[in-house]
């Protein structure tokens, strides 16, 4: 996956062919998601469901929670906001993961 030289923003190719397949309330969280740090250093490879876009973000929240700064670039503000995230976009997702299980709660 390139980055579009065109695009100031230097927005991956492609982003906008995942966001297709989204509902609306879905955008709106990918679009909250995207103005976190947490969004900055997720794998976004094969990413093509909201679900995906979850997982990625308790991904990099669970990396910070277990191993602390020292193995992730997220600061403790970062994983929270994260955290909150994951929160308050669960009802999006079909992923199981109980919110009671989602670091910093």
């Amino acid at each position: 996956m390139g980055y579009d030289l065109e695009n100031k923003g230097a927005e991956l190719i492609g982003e906008g062919n995942r966001l297709e397949n989204l509902s609306g309330e879905q955008k709106k969280a990918v679009s909250k998601l995207r103005q976190l740090k947490v969004y900055q250093i997720m794998n976004l490879d094969q990413v093509y469901s909201f679900d995906d876009y979850w997982w990625r973000c308790l991904h990099e929240v669970d990396i910070y929670a277990d191993e602390g700064p020292e193995e992730s670039p997220l600061t403790m503000q970062n994983a929270k906001a994260g955290a909150r995230w994951l929160r308050k976009y669960q009802h999006l997702t079909m992923c199981l993961q109980n919110v009671d299980s989602i670091p910093f709660g």
